[in-house]
């Protein structure tokens, strides 16, 4: 049992039209504290303070697995209007620190003709039973996520928590608190949730959106539907994926060779089946199943722009591209933004296979948290969706669009690449020079499998049974961990 206390412990101050406070947590598991004095930012709707945000990011910051590299980032809790956009700023780096990495992924521009594209690559942050968009304010009433980004994202999370606290485990750190997540990986035959090597995140308009692509409004929401939501149809089987649906492919590495794929559906993929199709030893050589997730980019202009329902998948376009409204063959006035796409990239160690994994999202809730057998409701990985929260820093988000997902290069092959901010030029190896996120920490070391995995029984013990769930984790049967309370 978990048992956490707070008090208040120094005078909340105001800055600017916000409160904060600091809140003294102590986290008793058996009798040990567990961590102490942590200083939160902590609002909700009416700007006071309240305790319920700080508590439940106190059990999901005392969890074992937990990317904890960012704990003492200087900028966590410093303002979104304070921080240092200059030139200088130590969010900002140089682009040599993307031609390559210690875990062998060179993260370079990849130029291509017409450019208009802007990635940033992301590490793992987590696990929670939160959705702070499908449930807000209800800690543990999700299914198991992974989440990354911003670190301090949890049920209360709110635009203005975001915008103002956390660190962020992707490039730029505190310049993109955006929230990312998607449903936990479950491996059946490890009793684990799988964690990923990394996570890249395009934001695309391949030059073709006509300069029309916007920067985000102040606390948009989106959640990529999935489950067949019509939008635009694959580019091809390995290219890809429908708008709002999914596709897996099983590479060596991120996009490499694909050796087998699947929609709405997880590949047959043996851990060592990239090893043996090129001959190559792990961990050098590592079979990866890449889950890929594209989310809409037409809003409905009438709506608010925090309304998740006015987000609607485009009329003109592609996978690398869509355009929205009337200056583009649609009747609606709907307003253009990026093309968001998560790939999401899991080592297969070489005793599993993808095939016996599935999403917590995959699991009937009704028959987990019955306590009966988990029952499948469709095929292993059919699930899949995406929830986003944005909270780049609007300069950096302005810096991005312009010089990259509006820019167009009269079909001379360039590129933003995993974290520049302007045309990195024609080769990748030799960029054009400019600004740059900081490249981020990573967090798994190649080889080392216990970096890919975390045990469900620690995670339910640590992140579901303090809140009471109505039913027990069984070993034997992993998808018991995929819900925690009813």
């Amino acid at each position: 049992m978990v048992e956490i206390r707070t008090n208040t412990t120094g005078d909340g101050h105001r800055r600017g039209n916000r409160n904060r406070t600091r809140l003294r947590i102590s986290i008793v598991v058996g009798g040990i504290v567990a961590a102490t004095t942590a200083t939160y930012a902590n609002f909700n709707d009416s700007g006071t303070i309240g305790t319920a945000y700080a508590e439940n990011l106190a059990m999901i910051h005392s969890a074992t697995h937990r990317n904890t590299l960012h704990d003492n980032d200087p900028w966590r809790d410093v303002d979104q209007a304070d921080l240092d956009v200059s030139n200088t700023s130590p969010m900002l780096g140089p682009r040599t620190d993307y031609l390559g990495n210690p875990n062998g992924n060179p993260e370079q521009s990849f130029p291509v003709v017409a450019g208009g594209q802007f990635r940033t690559s992301c590490e793992f942050g987590g696990f929670f039973y939160d959705d702070s968009v499908v449930f807000p304010d209800q800690p543990g009433r999700a299914h198991l996520h992974m989440y990354f980004g911003n670190t301090d994202v949890n049920a209360y999370t709110t635009a203005e928590t975001l915008t103002d606290s956390g660190s962020s485990t992707c490039n730029g750190q505190a310049l993109n608190r955006t929230a990312y997540w998607v449903p936990a990986m479950i491996s059946d035959t490890h009793q684990t949730a799988q964690i990923p090597e990394r996570i890249v995140v395009y934001y695309k308009g391949e030059g073709l959106a006509r300069g029309a692509s916007e920067p985000y409004d102040y606390g948009m929401i989106q959640i990529a539907p999935g489950n067949g939501t019509p939008g635009v149809a694959e580019v091809g089987i390995n290219v890809g994926g429908a708008q709002g649906d999914v596709e897996y492919k099983c590479t060596d590495n991120f996009s490499g060779g694909v050796l087998a794929s699947g929609v709405n559906q997880i590949p047959n993929c043996p851990g060592t089946l990239a090893q043996t199709t090129y001959g190559g030893t792990f961990p050098g050589l590592r079979t990866v199943l890449e889950m890929e997730i594209k989310l809409w980019n037409c809003f409905d202009s009438s709506l608010p722009s925090n309304d998740l329902n006015g987000w609607r998948a485009a009329t003109t376009g592609g996978w690398f591209f869509s355009n929205c409204g009337p200056n583009f063959g649609s009747t609606t006035n709907d307003r253009t933004f990026p093309n968001v796409t998560y790939f999401v990239n899991y080592v297969i160690p070489p005793d599993d296979n993808a095939a016996n994994w599935s999403l917590a999202s995959d699991w009937s809730k009704t028959s987990v948290v019955s306590g009966g057998t988990p029952t499948l409701t469709g095929n292993r990985g059919h699930s899949l969706h995406a929830d986003w929260q944005g909270a780049w820093h609007p300069d950096i988000n302005q810096e991005w669009i312009d010089n990259c997902v509006n820019y167009a290069n009269g079909g001379t092959a360039s590129g933003c690449g995993f974290g520049y901010l302007s045309d990195g030029g024609p080769n990748s190896a030799n960029p054009l020079p400019g600004r740059a996120l900081r490249y981020r920490p990573q967090y798994d070391t190649p080889g080392d499998i216990s970096t890919y995995r975390a045990p469900l029984a620690t995670i339910f013990a640590e992140l579901c049974q303090p809140l009471g769930p109505s039913h027990s984790y069984n070993p034997a049967q992993p998808a018991t961990a995929a819900y925690c309370l009813p």
